[in-house]
This record gives C-alpha cells, structure tokens and sequence, in this order.
C-alpha cells in the first residue's frame, strides 16, 4: 500500500473538541502543510492529531502546530513527533454518514436528539444530548440516502462525554443488536457506495489484490457480526449543522 502521507490526500485534523477535513498541500521532512481548516484556529504549539483515512484503517500522525495561524490564512503548517504513528485497524469498513435521528432505550418512550457520523457492518457512532451507559440496549431509526428508515437495535459499548458550547454532549459508539436483513442490505450498498466515492481507485484494486471472500469478510457480508465489538475513537463534538430527521 502507498504511503498515506503524500501531497494531495484528504485527512482531518483533530484538536481541542475539533474533527475538521483537510487538504495534505506540502511535506518537507518533519513539517507538513495542510489547508487551514474552517471553524476556530488552533494555537501555536498546540497537539493536533492528523488523521489519514485508508481502506484499511486510519493512520494518526501526532504533530503540533508549528507556526500560529491567523484569520484569513490558507495554510496550516504542521510539525510532526518524531517516532510517533499510530495506525488503528478495524474488521470492517466503516463510512461518514450525517444524518440526524433520535435515539432511545429499549422500551422507554424518551428519546433524544442524535447525529449519526459514521457507519459499518457492524455498528456505528452516534453524538447525542442524552445520557446512555456503555451496555445499555437502544433504539434509533437509520436515514440512508434514497431509502426509507430503518429501525435498529443496538448496544452501547463506548461512551464520551464532552462539553461543547456550554452544552453536554455524548459520544456515543455502538455494535448492532438486531439489524433485518433489508437493513442490512441497504447498508451494505451505500458502504459501497461511499467507499467508491472517497477511495475510487484502491477499492478497484482490491478486485485485483484479494479475493471476492477477503473484500466480502471486510464488509461484513458473511461471519457473524457481533462475534467482536468495534473499536471507536472519534470524540469530537456535535457538528454546527446536519440534515434535519424527516418528519
């Protein structure tokens, strides 16, 4: 596989309660240029983890911010930590989503405003105002484009708690309970989709690298999807704006 650190590759850049996507523009030894990324700059010397998404997992660069940034800058220059990368493996793909929904505990009629971020085979991560607990069983309907619906259980296996605008927010990372079969084939199309979208060229190479079973396991198409617990670590906040839950 190339290097995931090149020019041109598309990251994000994660500081303070901040995920936000970046552009790689120049690498020069231990420095690296990205486009300054929208919403609040972060401070000279600030950590920032940079975070290259690949078909295989994640690659996270531990840098610091080498220069402040000003208003109005269109390069954010980076430093990064010597020796240390850390690349985060997971069984399945997973895909960003942004949709809204509400989500609640099995049989309790509360529920509460969420954003769905990402999606896999076998579980997803949801931001959300209400309070769960990790083993706690919830609920919460599945928005994916051009589809009615889908309802779906699921087990809260990871949660973060944050503050963001004065507000308490949760993070909230979950393994399917129950997903039917028409769930699950809907999900399995529009992980497709969106693999093809953001990784067009290294999904076509996997006809060519691995067999139709090894890309199948990936996606999660065959074993049993709840013999391991996926592995979450996005803990930014509820983004500014999303899609609002159909009525």
């Amino acid at each position: 596989m190339a290097a995931p650190l090149t020019k041109g590759k598309q990251a994000f850049v994660r500081y303070r309660e901040e995920r936000r996507p970046v552009t790689i523009l120049e690498i020069c030894d231990d420095t690296v240029a990205v486009t300054a990324p929208e919403g609040s700059l972060p401070a000279k010397n600030l950590g920032v983890s940079l975070e290259i998404p690949t078909l295989e997992g994640t690659y996270c660069y531990h840098t610091h911010v080498a220069t402040a940034p000003r208003p109005g800058d269109d390069v954010l220059l980076l430093r990064r930590t010597a020796s240390v990368e850390r690349f985060d493996r997971r069984r399945t793909w997973r895909v960003p989503l942004h949709t809204r929904t509400k989500v609640s505990r099995l049989d309790d009629r509360r529920a509460f405003q969420a954003l769905v971020v990402d999606v896999s085979a076998e579980g997803a991560l949801l931001f959300t105002v209400g309070h769960f607990e990790p083993g706690d069983v919830v609920t919460f309907r599945l928005h994916l484009p051009d589809e009615l619906p889908h309802q779906v259980s699921a087990r809260v296996i990871r949660v973060k708690e944050t503050v963001r605008d004065g507000q308490t927010v949760y993070t909230l990372g979950v393994v399917y309970h129950e997903l039917a079969k028409p769930a699950r084939r809907a999900l399995t199309y529009y992980i497709w989709k969106r693999l093809l979208d953001l990784f067009p060229q290294e999904v076509r190479g996997l006809f060519r690298r691995g067999s139709q079973g090894q890309i199948d396991r990936r996606l999660g198409l065959i074993g049993d999807p709840d013999d391991e617990s996926p592995v979450y670590e996005d803990e930014a906040g509820i983004p500014e704006e999303a899609p609002e839950e159909p009525t």
